[in-house]
């Protein structure tokens, strides 16, 4: 699901943050971090800017062509990047960039993500791929750690800057410490299930708007559609609806087309 255009002025603002950080810390190296995923079609491709590094590489059974990637983009008394512009325009509407002051070099900030490719669920240890780099993952990862979890991730961060589903810029601040993770990322099923609640109105907003039914009722808006997703889905869980089908039966319901319209929606959602 798409997220809202970056609005210009908080662009202005990580170039700022950037540059007061840089002053703070002179050991300070600026990176993106991009989630390939969301560019692997031709059209999309953003390999051509600059050199990457893949987060997966050397991995066992980890996929290349969705491996997040990072790119050193400056240095602490270097002005705000031009690469980093192109990238924020080339990736517009999609929850897929971010980047990391961090004052490790690359090799060993690499070492400290080779921790985080998969994320354990105990206790039966279920591995699943983990996927920081969505902006709209990250976000839900940081609520769902514990203290010790998130110091880990984040010890060797000076900040981590992503934009939001409105196209607003958060800023994560890390402990800026020489010292890299330890030990992969282990999480208990309680916290493995508000991650799960947490993106599923992105599901369920995609479904809505696969449904021909629905057309010209539903916000347009990135953001202002997982807001509705949202609603309607807690509201259905609040009726013990847990089966997709079933609320995606009833978010179409509450969405209420006009007539026919509403019939056929409503059929399309359970077919």
């Amino acid at each position: 699901m798409r997220v809202d255009p970056y609005q210009g002025s908080e662009i202005d603002a990580l170039a700022a943050d950037w540059q007061t950080a840089a002053a703070a810390q002179p050991a300070l190296r600026l990176y993106a971090l991009l989630d390939h995923a969301f560019h692997r079609e031709p059209r999309q491709r953003l390999i051509g800017l600059g050199p990457w590094q893949s987060l997966y590489a050397g991995q066992p059974g980890a996929t290349p062509e969705i491996s997040p990637l990072l790119q050193q983009l400056a240095h602490a008394g270097d002005p705000f990047p031009a690469r980093a512009r192109e990238l924020l325009a080339r990736t517009e509407g999609q929850p897929s960039l971010g980047f990391i002051a961090s004052a490790l070099a690359p090799e060993a900030l690499q070492r400290h993500f080779d921790h985080y490719v998969d994320v354990i669920i105990l206790p039966e240890r279920t591995r699943y791929l983990l996927r920081y780099a969505d902006t709209r993952i990250l976000p839900q990862l940081l609520l769902a750690l514990d203290e010790a979890q998130r110091a880990e991730l984040l010890a060797p961060i000076h900040t981590w800057w992503y934009f939001d589903r409105e196209g607003l810029l958060q800023a994560t601040g890390g402990l800026d410490q020489p010292r890299i993770a330890r030990h992969e990322l282990e999480l208990s099923e309680a916290q493995f299930g508000r991650l799960l609640d947490s993106s599923y109105p992105d599901t369920l907003a995609n479904s809505l708007r696969q449904m021909r039914s629905l057309a010209g009722h539903l916000p347009t808006q990135p953001s202002a559609l997982h807001a509705l997703s949202r609603r309607l889905y807690l509201e259905a869980v609040g009726q013990d609806l847990l089966e997709h089908a079933d609320i995606l039966g009833y978010a179409v319901s509450r969405i209420e087309p006009p007539g026919a319209d509403q019939r056929d929606a409503a059929r399309e959602a359970h077919d």
